[in-house]
């Protein structure tokens, strides 16, 4: 990805730190509760953010440091990305 402003920049980081945060989490086997299908679900109702952020710790949120600008744009990025994906296809060892 070339990054070509300030903006575009900060972006990539704050995104990269969520999913460094993400990844960290999911590495702990304290949230094998949300799988894809949890998360297309909670996708699809537009609350992704709303849910996850209850269920995650608090130092992800504090670390990334998302905007409500990047909460929408992940959103709508990750709904067109889950639509052709059938939850099934996937073990039940893929916890985010």
């Amino acid at each position: 990805m070339a990054v070509e402003s300030e903006a575009q920049r900060s972006e990539f980081q704050r995104w990269s730190r969520l999913a460094i945060q993400l990844r960290g989490a999911a590495e702990t086997g304290r949230f094998e509760d949300i799988m894809t299908s949890f998360v297309m679900r909670e996708l699809e109702q537009n609350r992704l953010f709303e849910t996850i952020v209850l269920e995650l710790p608090t130092d992800v949120w504090t670390i990334s440091k998302l905007t409500d600008a990047d909460r929408h744009k992940l959103s709508h990025q990750w709904r067109m990305l889950a639509r052709p994906t059938n939850p099934s296809s996937f073990t039940s060892a893929e916890a985010i």
